[in-house]
């Protein structure tokens, strides 16, 4: 009996998939190149209800699966192209009806005078990888920059303090600007995102569940900024300018160009911001040594300004029907400039013995240029092979000068000192990469892949005592590291519909590391050998017409940078000092987590464990000493629990706003001063923007956020949040003219504390560095604004910026 039910079952099963049919082809414009993310909707032919719907993947190819028999209509929609209808199609069970060999589109004129806003365009899109945000429709920011965008974004934090970014309460960020990832410092990376202007930023993607051809490096995934781009024929682009004030005068200006014709395409933008800042810090600390109470009390009062350039410029060719090639050459320049005037006073049993006056100035300045060469090749309509070289320069210089005058408890000189120090970092990257896709059946595409990375990174730190007619080196404080490193990967990656409505994508990832630190007196500072396995897996369901479920599981890894690594020891001030950690280790962690989407509504729930977790400027003080050192250091378990719901809210066709929730719960399991520390918080996030789509082509929108704290290693951050506001007019032909206010009540204010009354442990951190700022913005597109495709070219290096700190 068992037998026979399985002979019937089976049966069903074949009689179930013969009276199924097939429905695939290709989608391309005129000039025969695919065109990927078309819309495809079929319709049942008799009351033209939708049946199904997909969308065309890079290669152009789309299908339909387990269709039922019947007659359809097939409606194609692109953006920048004319509506395609098809005739009737006539599926039968068992077939595979290939359209044609190929649907192709026509462009679509698009001129400048027909622009109108749209108060329907979400601001916010979630997708079960990554959440997308447009910035170019976004008012709000309007003339603000890449970090505002992003420290206002659901689910991330921008520590200003020790510049870095975490996402879903997890560091770990990995920078990209058009898939080629940053390799500056932290900390500098976070001043060129506030040089980097929104003018020309199209969008930016928030990849937390990357794939296998993605480096495994960042626990916390991708941070994509997309630049804008004008894919039309002939001549045309954009420009923008941006006044504005703050602490001081604020502008930016930014530019981009296409030229296209024949088989030819050249393209650029260049962008330049000018800022003017007055941060204001104040820093607390109190030890007890033997019985007396010591406490140390500084002001840090700094002007700053910074001047920004980057910009790019790229030429592609096609070769043929089947093969482009493509060289991209970019550059940056970033001058940090500061001035501070300091105090500080040190104290004994509440007693004032020693107050200290430090005047400084520091000019830390990066430059970088790289260079991309690209060429991919199609053999046929499933295959595409793509192989990048890359060649990534950056320098950085950071002079520092100090005059230090200490005075007694009367305001009576002591003495005086100055001080020089010194950094001298080149750094270069090479990759080469090489990846291929092919479309194994209609429902299946297979990629595998590899790269070679080789890193080099050379510092000197000089430490100088200066006098009249003397300039002595302090050996003890100044060094000179080398860091020698190259890691190789091997990828495969399977993503599949094995049934109806079901997508999987399944990936390994294989890296194998060479780390070495020295330095002219101490060779293998830091000498590592590893290789590891990083997998991950995704699987989204579509439970109807209106909801899908998806889940997915991810390994990654963050290495220790060089500034966390370096046994130098950093001057900040006579009390304060920076140093590395040769014993630092590399952070693995894991990550589950599934999500449900229900028309817009988006929920997303996960769980993240990590060992090893490092953590950046954590605090120890010397007792006898009250000095202060910060170094990076691991703590053994860092485990997040992470819940985020988006809410869009379209009250009418004029009206509309999306506003998230997000719930993180951390704990951690700390090492201070070899005792353990154990660190709980429950942090909430609450984002939102609303958006009016007025006459007259007129536009407002508000945004905002607030969250209730963090946790940093031993220091417990507070609450802190944001307001802005916009307004847009557009004229057609004659451009866009937008006035937006941020930090409208001056509420991005940081407070950190670090107490534990049994570790003689209290250090708090209070910081200004955000203020309310205004700015007006005039932009104007120019030439043919004709829509045409436009090649989505990557690079080898799209996952390396972010290894050098």
């Amino acid at each position: 009996m068992r037998k026979l039910l399985t002979v019937i079952c089976f049966l069903l099963l074949v009689n179930n998939l013969m009276a199924q049919a097939i429905l695939k082809g290709v989608i391309a414009d005129r000039n025969s190149r695919p065109i990927e993310g078309a819309t495809l909707h079929l319709l049942r032919s008799g009351d033209s209800s939708l049946a199904a719907g997909t969308a065309s993947d890079s290669n152009g190819l789309f299908i339909f699966s387990n269709l039922k028999p019947g007659l359809y209509i097939l409606k194609t929609t692109s953006e920048g192209y004319l509506t395609y209808t098809s005739p009737a199609l006539g599926l039968k069970a068992g077939s595979t009806e290939n359209v044609t060999d190929t649907i192709y589109l026509d462009k679509q004129t698009t001129h400048l005078q027909s622009v109108t806003v749209s108060g329907r365009r979400n601001q916010i899109t979630m997708q079960p990888d990554r959440m997308l945000l447009d910035v170019a429709n976004s008012i709000a920011s309007t003339g603000g920059t890449a970090l505002d965008m992003i420290a206002t974004s659901p689910g991330v934090t921008v520590n200003y303090q020790e510049g870095t970014i975490s996402m879903n309460g997890k560091k770990g960020v990995v920078i990209m600007i058009n898939g080629r990832p940053n390799y500056m410092p932290a900390g500098d990376v976070v001043k060129m995102l506030q040089g980097l202007g929104s003018g020309n930023i199209q969008k930016i993607e928030f990849i937390t569940s990357p794939p296998a051809g993605f480096d495994a490096e960042g626990n916390a995934g991708f941070i994509n900024i997309v630049l804008k781009k004008n894919p039309a024929d002939g001549l045309n682009g954009s420009f923008s300018l941006t006044g504005g004030y703050g602490k001081g005068l604020l502008g930016a200006g930014s530019g981009n160009f296409n030229y296209r014709a024949s088989h030819i395409n050249l393209f650029g933008d260049v962008a330049y911001s000018y800022t003017r800042n007055k941060p204001y810090t104040t820093f607390y600390r109190r030890v007890s040594d033997e019985g007396i109470i010591k406490e140390s009390y500084s002001i840090t009062d700094r002007k700053t300004r910074i001047p920004t350039i980057n910009g790019r410029i790229g030429f592609d060719i096609d070769l043929g029907r089947k093969t482009t090639a493509g060289i991209l050459m970019s550059g940056y320049d970033n001058k940090f400039r500061l001035r501070a005037v300091n105090t500080a006073s040190l104290s004994s049993k509440g007693n004032v013995d020693t107050m200290i006056s430090i005047d400084n100035g520091e000019l830390n300045h990066w430059k970088n240029y790289s260079a991309n060469f690209n060429i991919q090749h199609m053999p046929d309509t499933k295959t595409i092979i793509t192989f990048n070289a890359d060649y990534v320069y950056y320098k950085n210089s950071d002079p520092v000068n100090y005059t230090n005058a200490y005075y007694n408890s009367a305001g009576n000189l002591l003495y005086q000192e100055r001080i020089e120090t010194t950094k001298e970092t080149p750094i270069n990257f090479k990759v080469a990469a090489v990846d291929v896709s092919r479309h194994l059946d209609s429902v299946t595409e297979l990629s595998v892949g590899a790269k070679t990375t080789v890193l080099r990174f050379d510092n000197n730190v000089g430490f100088y005592r200066l006098g009249q007619n003397l300039r002595e080196k302090d050996s003890a404080l100044s060094t000179v590291h080398a860091l020698r490193e190259d890691y190789s990967a091997f990828y495969v990656s399977l993503n599949a519909n094995p049934i109806n409505r079901m997508n999987v994508r399944l990936g390994m990832r294989y890296e194998y590391t060479n780390s070495n630190l020295s330095s002219p007196w101490q060779k293998d500072i830091v000498s590592r050998h590893y290789g590891n396995l990083f997998p991950n897996a995704l699987v989204s369901y579509k439970l109807s017409n209106d909801m899908t479920w998806s889940a997915s599981y991810n390994r990654r890894i963050t290495r220790p940078t060089f500034n966390d690594l370096a046994p130098f020891t950093y001057y900040q001030d006579p009390n304060t000092f920076l140093t590395g950690n040769p014993a630092l280790q590399p952070t693995f962690s894991g990550t589950v987590k599934t999500d449900v989407q229900f028309r817009k509504y988006f929920l997303s729930v996960s769980y993240t464990t990590e060992k090893n977790s490092i953590q950046m400027y954590q605090p120890r003080i010397d007792s006898a000493t009250n000095k202060l050192f910060y170094s990076s250091e691991n703590i053994p378990r860092l485990k997040t629990f992470n819940a985020l719901l988006t809410i869009p809210v379209n009250y009418l066709n004029w009206l509309s706003g999306n506003y998230t929730v997000s719930f993180i719960r951390q704990q951690a399991d700390l090492v201070y001063e070899g005792s353990a520390v154990k660190r709980n918080k429950s942090i909430w996030s609450f984002n939102g923007v609303q958006r009016a789509v007025l006459g007259n082509n007129w536009a407002v929108e508000v945004s905002g956020f607030l969250r209730t704290g963090d946790i940093v290693g031993i220091l417990v951050q507070k609450p802190y949040g944001s307001m802005d506001a916009g307004v847009r007019k557009q004229w057609g032909a004659k451009g866009t003219v937008g006035l937006s206010v941020s930090n409208i009540f001056n509420t991005m204010q940081f407070h950190f504390v670090a107490e534990d009354v049994q570790k003689n442990l209290y250090n708090t951190i209070n910081a200004d560095l955000l203020y309310r700022a205004i700015r007006l913005t005039y932009s104007l597109p120019f030439g043919n604004q004709k829509v045409k495709e436009r090649r989505n070219r990557g690079t080898g290096a799209e996952d390396e910026k972010s290894r050098v700190n």
